[in-house]
């Protein structure tokens, strides 16, 4: 298990590979992390939670396994200026 807000504002991280056996992401587990640009998720992933993806400015590329049967309503939101 990776806890909530894990990578909060981690703004130098680029890319993110989430092991195999994680379950779900815990809300604003990458909130905030304007350099991320890939994220790859396992199969075994079932949950994104709340404002997980919240203000990844940068993101470019994350597939969502179809494994996954929960996305909060608020996980991505970027603001355009």
């Amino acid at each position: 298990m990776i806890k909530e807000e894990a990578f909060t504002q981690c703004n130098k991280l680029e890319r993110v590979v989430i092991p195999e056996g994680v379950t779900s992401l815990e809300d604003y587990m990458f909130y905030e992390c304007s350099e991320l640009e890939f994220v790859r998720l396992p199969e075994t992933l079932t949950s994104i939670g709340s404002m997980v993806f919240v203000l990844c400015t940068d993101l470019k590329k994350l597939l969502i396994p179809g494994s996954v049967d929960h996305i909060a309503d608020d996980a991505f939101y970027i603001q355009l200026f």
